[in-house]
């Protein structure tokens, strides 16, 4: 494999608009200002059209209708704010089909969803503080398999296939072993190349080795993937070898029981959430 025109195709990758990665820029650093997300927001009409949306859903609305992008952001927060943002510029590339991973259209998209709601809902039954980028982390998590699924030939597969069952690899250790880079990896190109905050870098590069990015929204993003997995809502192809991510969860202080109760959480949001997103 060509890992020079591989890494080439994750840089083609059409970018997210200008106002998303500036957004996403605001929002992960804790001294921006209300005001400068604001006027992010506004400068963008389709933006400020999804963002009064929301504000004003069955979810979120109140007695008065929210009409300004300023009310809006104060109403919905920031890692709402994002989430809106960057799902509604990603949700064309994540509907796509990838074959080459057994994912056919808008399988990506539900799962990656249903991780961004897990990064949003296990706030409350976490010890550790949830960063307020990490649902735009867990959203993008596995968008690196849309370049790397291009590669994937009949032969590849196969060796790939080979590994898992006869080497005892995890996907992502199959990948990195026989094509010198996984999914993960050119994920975090991809958002590198986007211009999207260090932080959500890390948490999709290292979403499966969440030890190796030592940062939390790591963690996050991992267990937002095991979590999304467990839902059912977007029927993932099962590895043959299961990663063992207890670390995460004792880090992030996120107790076994409360798996199953963040779980029925992400359900009961996934409809409205999709239905947010326009998909």
């Amino acid at each position: 494999m060509d890992l020079n025109a591989l890494i080439e195709q994750a840089y083609d990758l059409e970018p997210l608009p200008a106002s998303a990665a500036r957004l996403a820029g605001l929002v992960a650093d804790p001294e921006s200002t209300l005001a400068s997300i604001t006027e992010v927001i506004r400068l963008d009409p389709s933006l400020t059209a999804r963002v009064l949306r929301a504000a004003n859903s069955a979810r979120s609305a109140v007695r008065n209708p929210i009409t300004t992008a300023h009310d809006a952001v104060i109403r919905l927060g920031r890692g709402t704010i994002l989430s809106i943002t960057v799902g509604g510029a990603a949700r064309k590339h994540l509907q796509r089909a990838i074959p080459a991973y057994g994912l056919g259209e808008n399988v990506l998209w539900r799962h990656s969803v249903s991780a961004a709601l897990a990064a949003e809902s296990m706030g409350p039954f976490c010890k550790a503080s949830i960063p307020p980028e990490a649902f735009a982390a867990a959203l993008l998590h596995d968008i690196g398999k849309l370049v790397l699924g291009r590669f994937l030939d009949a032969q590849t597969l196969l060796l790939l296939e080979q590994a898992q069952a006869e080497g005892h690899l995890n996907p992502l250790q199959a990948e990195s072993e026989l094509l010198e880079v996984n999914h993960a990896e050119l994920g975090g190109l991809i958002a590198q190349k986007w211009e999207l905050p260090e932080t959500i870098v890390q948490g999709i590069t290292y979403h499966h080795r969440p030890e190796a990015g030592q940062a939390m929204i790591c963690d996050v993003v991992c267990i937002s993937n095991e979590l999304a997995i467990a839902t059912g809502l977007a029927n993932m192809p099962s590895p043959l070898i299961h990663e063992d991510h207890t670390p995460s969860f004792a880090r992030l202080g996120l107790a076994p029981q409360d798996q199953a109760r963040i779980c029925e959480i992400i359900k009961t949001r996934f409809a409205e959430v999709l239905e947010r997103f326009g998909a």
